[in-house]
């Protein structure tokens, strides 16, 4: 039986986190707080590796593999809440592509992250749907 990957291993830690945190706030709390907390949770916990001995290899994973679940989380939220999907007929209205470190899955302390929202045909006559979707995904980013 193959062992998970380093990456496949932080990715699995961190979303087990944003679970938990998920579970114990109930309905009463916004995305934005539980990103939050997912954010400092985490950030304590990378700093705290560091400080025990961790690798710089494996405090850029781990810091990558926070940012694919949250970004996977936030994107899946506003997928579900923008309607794109039903109103442009498209299975995938929207692909987000990063770049850079975090593109290659090692996201240094301090490095920015480089994305790329793409659509399938022109961005001429793009659904409001999708610019809305874009819009509040990138929305959600900046208020981290």
């Amino acid at each position: 039986m193959a062992s998970d990957s380093p990456e496949d291993s932080a990715r699995k830690q961190t979303a087990e986190t944003l679970a938990a945190i998920i579970a114990a706030s109930g309905e009463k709390r916004t995305k934005l707080t539980i990103y939050r907390e997912l954010l400092k949770t985490e950030r304590k916990s990378i700093r705290t590796a560091h400080a025990n001995g961790a690798s710089g290899f494996e405090i850029a994973v781990r810091r990558s593999a926070l940012m694919d679940v949250l970004l996977e989380d936030i994107f899946q939220h506003f997928l579900a809440e923008s309607g794109a999907v039903e109103a442009t007929g498209e299975e995938h209205p929207v692909t987000i592509v990063s770049s850079g470190g975090y593109g290659r899955g090692h996201l240094n302390p301090g490095s920015d992250i480089d994305l790329q929202f793409l659509v399938p045909g022109s961005t001429r006559n793009l659904d409001a749907t999708v610019t809305e979707l874009v819009n509040q995904i990138s929305l959600m980013l900046f208020d981290l």
